[in-house]
C-alpha cells in the first residue's frame, strides 16, 4: 500500500479511530493490517512480533502506522499538523451547511473563493457587478465591502480609528481585509477606488502579508498572492493588476515560494505562455530557502522551495509553453533531470505530449531532442502518418510489442477524419474499445461531443455499450453528462439504455445543467438552495418534470407533473410553513399553501427517488393533487 495524502479537512478524531482500527485488526492476526506494520512502522516486522507482543499491539504504535502512511515522520508532527488544519482551514460558502450571514452575498459573490459549487466564476462576478449597480450601498457596509470594491480613502479613514480591524477576522469568508482586497475581482470606473492602493493602505498599517488560508484543509496555502495572481480550475480570474499587487506584498516580506500560485498558474488553470509572474516571483527569492511563516507551520508538507523552479519546467514542457521554457532556462535549471510529478525529464515530457515546439527550444540549449521510437511512433498517430508508422514498426521489429504493451489505448489518439489511421492501429492489434485510462475511445468522442470521431469510432466497431470503469456509464452517458447534444443524439438510438443513466437536466433562472447521477443532482440542488434566493427548480426528464423551491430558509416545496400534465405537491408528515410560500424562476412564480412545505433534506430524497424512476411518481413521499388537502 502506497502512501497517501490527508483528506480534505481531516479530523484528529476520525484518524485515532483509524490508529484503533489498526490496532486491533494486528492483535486479531489480520493479514491486512500485519501487513501494514511491515509497510509503515519504522521499527517493527510483522514476522518479529510474538503472539503475546502481537496481541497485547500498543495503540501508540497503531498511531505511529497511521502517521507514516499519511506521510508524516510520527503522530506528533500528525497530530500538531491537525491543529494547524483546524485553526487555517476554509471552506467555501457555497459548500457549507450553515445559512449565509445576511448582506455578505455580495462580497461573497465578489471574491475569488474556488467554490466547486454554485455559479462559474465568471457568473458570480457578472452577479456581484449587478448586486453593485443596482446597490451601490453594497460598497460601504463594512471593512471587506470597502476592501473589496477598493474604496482606500473610507477604508484607511476605517482602520485609523480601529487599528484592530486591519488583521481582524471577518465577513461570509471569514478573512482579513487583505484577502478581500486581493481576491476580489470588483472592476470599476469609480476613480477613487484601486485595488492597489487598498492593499497598499492595508500593508502600510500592519496587514499580514503572508495571510492566506488553508482551502477545506489541503496544502499548499492558498495566500494574499495566490488571490492576486488568480488562476486554477474553472477558470478563476487573472487580476490586471495582479504583478502591481504582487510587488507590494513581496515588499512587504510576502514569502515568493507560493506553491499554490505556481500550481494555479503553472500545471493547473488556463494555459497561457506568459513568464511574468515567475520573473518577478524570482526576482523576490523563489527557489531560496525563505523559512516564511506558512513553511514554519507547515514543515515537511510543503514542496521544498529548491523543487518549486523545477516543478514549472514540467509545466511548460507539459502544456507548450515555449515562452516560459525560455526563461526557465534562462535562470541556469538542470535540463536532463527528472522533474516534477512524473518524474520525467523536460525532453521526455514534451515528447511524450508531441510538443514540437518545446522540443525545439531545448534542442537551442543543447539537449538531445532526438525521439525514440516510442515517441516516433505516438507522433506518427497524432499526425495521421500511416506511411511513416508502417515504416517505423518494419524498421524495430520489437517496437509493436511495446506499444502494445505500454500504450493499449492508443486509439484514442486518432482524431476524427482520421480513418486510415485507426483501421492501421486495428490490423496492428489495438483495441478500439480498451479502457486502460477508465474508459474508451468512443467516450473520449462523446466528452469532446466529436460526432464525426463518434460516428468514425463506431464504423470500426467501437461498442456504443461499453460501460466505463469510474461512473458507470455508456458513452451516451458521457455525452448526456456534458451537455453535448449533437453527440447524444447520434449515441442515443445506437445505446442500449439498460445500462445508461438517465438524461436529467436542472433549470433555474434561465440556467440548465445536465446531470447524470442523484448524487449530483443533489449536490445541484444544494447549490442553489445556498444562493438563499426563492427561487424555482425543475428536473426534467424526457416525459416528467418536478419542480421544487429552493433558497428558503426552512422549506423546499416539490409539484410534480405526471405524464398527463396532471400537478400534485408533496407532503411531508409534522412539517408546515407559516404561510404561503412563493417561488420564482424569473419566468413562473408559484405560490405553494403552507401544508406543500417538505425540508430539504426530504426534497433532496424526493429528487434522487426522481432520478432513478423519471417516468413514475416519486415513491419517497405523500402525494397530493394540486388544489386539494
Amino acid at each position: 500500500m502506497p502512501t497517501i495524502r490527508l483528506p480534505e479537512n481531516p479530523s484528529l478524531e476520525h484518524l485515532k479511530s483509524q490508529a484503533k482500527l489498526v490496532r486491533d485488526l494486528i492483535r486479531a492476526g489480520d493479514q491486512g493490517g500485519l501487513s501494514m506494520v511491515d509497510e509503515f512502522h519504522p521499527r517493527l516486522d510483522a514476522a518479529d512480533l510474538s503472539d503475546e507482543r502481537r496481541a497485547g499491539f500498543k495503540t501508540t504504535d497503531a498511531q505511529l502506522i497511521i502517521a507514516c502512511l499519511y506521510q508524516f515522520d510520527s503522530w506528533p508532527k500528525l497530530r500538531d499538523h491537525i491543529v494547524v488544519v483546524t485553526t487555517h482551514s476554509f471552506t467555501p460558502n457555497a459548500e457549507r451547511s450553515d445559512e449565509l450571514i445576511e448582506g455578505a452575498s455580495f462580497v461573497q459573490a465578489a471574491c475569488l473563493d474556488y467554490s466547486e459549487a454554485g455559479p462559474s466564476p465568471a457568473d458570480r462576478i457578472a452577479e456581484a457587478h449587478r448586486m453593485l449597480a443596482a446597490d451601490p450601498s453594497l460598497a460601504t457596509g463594512s471593512v471587506e465591502a470597502l476592501a473589496t470594491v477598493g474604496d482606500h480613502d473610507a477604508l484607511a479613514s476605517l482602520l485609523d480609528a480601529d487599528p484592530d480591524a486591519t488583521n481582524k477576522i471577518s465577513g461570509p469568508n471569514q478573512w482579513p481585509p487583505l484577502l478581500y482586497a486581493t481576491y476580489s475581482r470588483i472592476s470599476t470606473t469609480n476613480p477613487s477606488w484601486s485595488a492597489v492602493e487598498t492593499v497598499r493602505v492595508l500593508l502600510d498599517r500592519g496587514a499580514d502579508p503572508n495571510a492566506g488560508f488553508l482551502w477545506r484543509g489541503l496544502v499548499p496555502p492558498f495566500t494574499a498572492l495566490t488571490g492576486a495572481f488568480g488562476g486554477g480550475e474553472s477558470h478563476q480570474a487573472r487580476r490586471i493588476e495582479r504583478l502591481a499587487i504582487a510587488r507590494l506584498l513581496l515588499d512587504a516580506e510576502a514569502d515568493p515560494n507560493d506553491g499554490q500560485l505556481l500550481y494555479n498558474n503553472g500545471i493547473g488553470g488556463q494555459n497561457h505562455d506568459d513568464p511574468s509572474h515567475l520573473q518577478l516571483l524570482v526576482e523576490y527569492g523563489l527557489g531560496s530557502q525563505r523559512n516564511g511563516p506558512w513553511y514554519q507551520r507547515l514543515g515537511g508538507q510543503l514542496r521544498e522551495p529548491s523543487e518549486l523552479l523545477y516543478d514549472e519546467l514540467e509545466a511548460a514542457a507539459k502544456r507548450n509553453r515555449p515562452e516560459i521554457m525560455r526563461y526557465l532556462i534562462s535562470l541556469g535549471l538542470e535540463l536532463n533531470r527528472p522533474v516534477g510529478r512524473s518524474q520525467q525529464t523536460p525532453v521526455r515530457i514534451a515528447a511524450a505530449e508531441g510538443h514540437q515546439s518545446i522540443l525545439d527550444v531545448l534542442a537551442e540549449a543543447g539537449i538531445d531532442a532526438t525521439l525514440t521510437p516510442t515517441e516516433q511512433a505516438l507522433q506518427h498517430t497524432r499526425t495521421n502518418s500511416t506511411d511513416e508508422l508502417a515504416k517505423l514498426l518494419d524498421e524495430y521489429p520489437e517496437l509493436l510489442d511495446g506499444l502494445r504493451r505500454e500504450h493499449p489505448g492508443l486509439c484514442k489518439n486518432v482524431a476524427a477524419g482520421q480513418g486510415t489511421m485507426l483501421e492501421l492501429l486495428i490490423s496492428l492489434g489495438f483495441d478500439i474499445n480498451d479502457r486502460s485510462d477508465s474508459k474508451a475511445a468512443l467516450h473520449h468522442a462523446a466528452e469532446a461531443d466529436d460526432v464525426d470521431r463518434a460516428k468514425m469510432l463506431v464504423s470500426n466497431r467501437a461498442d456504443p455499450n461499453l460501460i466505463d470503469t469510474h461512473i458507470k456509464a455508456a458513452p451516451w452517458g458521457w455525452a448526456n453528462y456534458f451537455g453535448n447534444q449533437a453527440t447524444a443524439d447520434y449515441l442515443f438510438p445506437l445505446t442500449n439504455h439498460d445500462h445508461v443513466l438517465p438524461a436529467i437536466t436542472v433549470g433555474h433562472n434561465g440556467i440548465e445543467r445536465v446531470l447524470a447521477t442523484p448524487e449530483l443532482v443533489e449536490r445541484s440542488l444544494d447549490e442553489i438552495h445556498r444562493q438563499n434566493r426563492p427561487v424555482l427548480v425543475t428536473l426534467k426528464a424526457s416525459r416528467v418534470s418536478l419542480t421544487i423551491g429552493l433558497g428558503h430558509p426552512k422549506y423546499s416545496v416539490a409539484l410534480y407533473l405526471d405524464a398527463e400534465q396532471t400537478p400534485w405537491h408533496a407532503r411531508q408528515s409534522g412539517v408546515a410553513a407559516e404561510s404561503a410560500l412563493t417561488f420564482t424562476d424569473g419566468v413562473t412564480t408559484r405560490e405553494f399553501v403552507e401544508t406543500a412545505a417538505v425540508t430539504i433534506e426530504h426534497a433532496r430524497t424526493i429528487a434522487r427517488d426522481f432520478v432513478a424512476r423519471p417516468t413514475v411518481k416519486p415513491a419517497a413521499t405523500t402525494w397530493i393533487k394540486e388544489g386539494l388537502d
